[in-house]
């Protein structure tokens, strides 16, 4: 009976086509998981299940995904290292803001497929993005100087542009932290770099020259988030980030700015946030231990750089207390003139006096109390040294109620993130997140960073992709199941 039916044609036909029937759907939900994956499945529904995509399915797995891997890679570095690097460098005065532009344009350009789902925290995130510039574009149209508050408004406009920047690391990159640790190490050892050659080319702070205080600041925020960072990760990553925190704390050591005290307090509290996590007291040790030898080496390594900074500072001070009609220290300069900026905002509280009204307001003000402020001293009045107070006076409540969300909402992600971490990266993002929004919350106290050019593209080019990674991290259906490598 079985030979009879093996050797009727009939039914062996019958036998191959319902065999061929039963592996057609296996072949074509494989075609289609590929299709989906790098086409949108639009190739399948052109030219149906092809057995060249299905045996490519079968015989190289992964192959797929490390291309596209790649392909979201080469995406992160034209977003991030087109404008970090014209930022960071610092040589041409329009070289930030032509990278933003650069990076909008290929933002908006990634962005042609259908943008990712998002949370309800990113969104309030990408809207106080947007409020900010619409807050200086409001606050324009107040103003007495309005050429001015045009120029200025060009910094404000960055904040929008990081909206479609976003949504093309959110959607196309994957695995951004670690270019976006390497970029930021440059930044701290060009940093430490160009504090020491100031400092040994005998730059005087006292007297008004160009000196290394701002290089100083920025090294401080770099090097917290590369200590943590170093922690976190392996081999010559781990390497790198630790002399990059090394350099930047050279830096700060050798400006010796007044915002120094954010280095053990910021390192103080991601320490103390890793004790907490099993496991990871060999880490925060570490972490602490970093910013005490970076304190350190300045003074061991370079002592006659040191001095040279710390006489300047002793003339500085000198300076406050000879100066007739000032306040005997640089902090009560600053309180004083803290209070005159309060008097300013609320003669508008909700939309500000305007982008290009404030020196014109505070020249009005200390004239009428006859304050010698700014006669005085008017470069201590050119901004309000308070991020916080000089988007307060300039674009009201209007303006300060989206800069505190587009600051507190990172550092509410990266601590999702760091507290549910399982692997290296996870943890490490996490980390950074939450210290860079740390560090520039604590940083806009004492500094008007908004009010600089550097500053604000450092902010956004650092924050950005962080807060990108992180919010994807937390959406993966994988992540959200608890897989992942426990961090060791």
């Amino acid at each position: 009976m079985s030979l009879g039916s093996a050797a009727d044609p009939n039914l062996r036909a019958k036998n191959e086509q319902s065999q061929r029937f039963r592996l057609r759907p296996q072949r074509r939900i494989a075609t289609l998981r590929v299709g989906d994956f790098i086409h949108g499945g639009s190739e399948y529904h052109r030219h149906g299940p092809t057995p060249r995509i299905a045996e490519k399915t079968v015989s190289e797995p992964g192959t797929e995904s490390k291309v596209f891997r790649l392909r979201g890679q080469a995406v992160s570095l034209l977003l991030l290292a087109v404008p970090i690097a014209l930022a960071l460098s610092n040589i041409l005065p329009g070289a930030a803001s032509s990278g933003w532009w650069i990076a909008g344009a290929l933002g908006l350009v990634a962005c042609q497929n259908k943008p990712p789902s998002i949370d309800r925290l990113e969104t309030v995130w990408l809207v106080c993005l947007l409020l900010i510039p619409f807050a200086a574009i409001i606050s324009l149209t107040q103003s007495e100087d309005p050429l001015l508050g045009a120029r200025r408004l060009e910094r404000h406009l960055r904040f929008a542009l990081a909206v479609p920047i976003y949504f093309a690391i959110r959607h196309k990159s994957p695995g951004t932290q670690p270019l976006i640790g390497v970029i930021l190490s440059f930044g701290a050892i060009g940093s430490g770099a160009v504090a020491l050659s100031q400092v040994s080319a005998g730059v005087d702070r006292a007297h008004g020259a160009v000196h290394p205080i701002l290089f100083g600041d920025t090294a401080i925020l770099l090097s917290c988030v590369l200590a943590a960072l170093a922690f976190a990760a392996r081999g010559w990553a781990r390497i790198l980030f630790l002399v990059a925190a090394l350099c930047g704390l050279l830096a700060t050591n050798l400006s010796l700015t007044r915002n120094a005290f954010l280095v053990l307090p910021t390192a103080g509290v991601l320490a103390a946030f890793l004790f907490q996590r099993r496991g990871q007291h060999r880490r925060a040790s570490g972490i602490m231990l970093t910013m005490i030898l970076g304190i350190g080496l300045a003074f061991v390594v370079l002592p006659d750089a040191v001095g040279h900074t710390l006489r300047g500072i002793e003339e500085t001070a000198a300076w406050w207390q000879a100066t007739p009609g000032m306040a005997s220290t640089s902090l009560g300069g600053r309180l004083e003139l803290w209070a005159l900026c309060l008097e300013l905002w609320q003669q508008s509280p909700v939309f500000g006096i305007g982008t290009g009204h404030y020196l014109t307001g505070l020249t009005a003000l200390t004239d009428a109390r006859q304050d010698p402020l700014l006669a005085v001293n008017p470069n201590l009045a050119a901004h309000a040294h308070s991020a916080y107070l000089q988007s307060l006076v300039a674009q009201g409540l209007l303006g300060f109620l989206p800069l505190l969300g587009v600051l507190l909402l990172p550092a509410i992600r990266g601590w999702q993130l760091s507290i549910r971490a399982k692997s290296r990266p996870e943890l490490a993002c996490g980390l950074c997140c939450l210290g860079v929004a740390g560090c520039f919350l604590i940083f806009g106290l004492g500094e008007a960073w908004n009010a600089k050019n550097s500053f604000t593209s450092l902010f956004l080019l650092a924050q950005t992709p962080l807060m990108a990674w992180s919010s994807r991290t937390l959406s993966d259906p994988e992540f959200l199941k608890g897989q992942g490598t426990p961090v060791a």
